[in-house]
């Protein structure tokens, strides 16, 4: 397991308890630290972690990082770009794009961590490290992870995935791993009804949608990259879609689809 899955493994943990549960199971592991050893060694785990934590914080606030880093200043937008050239088209909005729903739910007490749920995350980790690894194939232009805070529980995970068209979708929903990671659900679905799947296809045409992002690390359709050809070298780059927004041809909602201007629609 790599410090990403670790890292992601950690956070399901955390996020399928409520926080009135996790000091519950913090006040248990304490009484137990102090059942066995002696009072002035059972408070060191929670001492050290207090303390590291406090250190962290004013190391990171004396050092002047207030603020996450990687946070784009100011408002930019996501614009395909021509994969023939890696260039901006001149009519903004002016591909066409699929936006595909992938997640699961955990109808259970225990949440990210009941039966079959463990297969599950590996299941859908393991395939998005195929797409990430495929993209080009795939026409990928990005996917995230997101959770879902409808629940007490945190118990639904959500993929959202940006693919070139749906030609490229069905490649990937017929390629052997996805099937394959399909057949295994159907065959433990009947002694595990607590696990649910869905998914959420939207095929949009071209100047059908816009984006904007503003004081915001790369996100969404705004952390995609296209798979390009640099004009000069003929080599093969990849190219984030974020451009600035504070220009006249892309200031206004109408604008960044590529639609005409009109004077009574002119705002963000």
């Amino acid at each position: 397991m790599d410090s990403h899955e670790s890292r992601n493994l950690s956070v399901h943990i955390k996020d399928s308890f409520s926080l009135t549960a996790l000091f519950t199971i913090g006040a248990i592991t304490q009484s137990f630290l102090f059942l066995v050893f002696p009072a002035g060694y059972a408070i060191v785990p929670f001492s050290a972690c207090a303390l590291i934590s406090a250190i962290s914080t004013l190391f990171e606030l004396r050092s002047g990082k207030t603020y996450p880093t990687g946070i784009v200043p100011g408002q930019v937008t996501a614009q395909m770009v021509d994969p023939s050239n890696g260039k901006i088209p001149a009519i903004p909005a002016s591909q066409s794009l699929v936006v595909f729903h992938l997640g699961v739910r955990f109808n259970h007490t225990l949440g990210l961590i009941s039966p079959g749920a463990p297969e599950v995350v590996k299941h859908f980790d393991t395939m998005n490290a195929d797409l990430r690894r495929r993209a080009d194939e795939y026409g990928l232009y990005h996917f995230s992870n997101w959770k879902g805070a409808e629940s007490d529980r945190n118990n639904t995970l959500l993929m959202i995935y940006y693919f070139r068209n749906v030609d490229g979708l069905n490649r990937f929903a017929h390629d052997t791993l996805h099937w394959n990671t399909w057949k295994w659900f159907n065959s433990i679905k009947e002694d595990h009804k607590h696990l649910g799947i869905f998914h959420e296809t939207f095929i949009t045409s071209a100047q059908q949608y816009e984006t904007i992002y503003e004081n915001m690390p790369p996100v969404l359709l705004g952390a995609a990259s296209v798979a390009s050809t640099n004009e000069i070298t003929k080599e093969k780059n990849w190219v984030n879609t974020l451009v600035d927004a504070d220009v006249k041809p892309l200031r206004t909602q109408l604008r960044r689809m590529g639609k005409h201007y009109r004077p009574t629609a002119d705002r963000g």
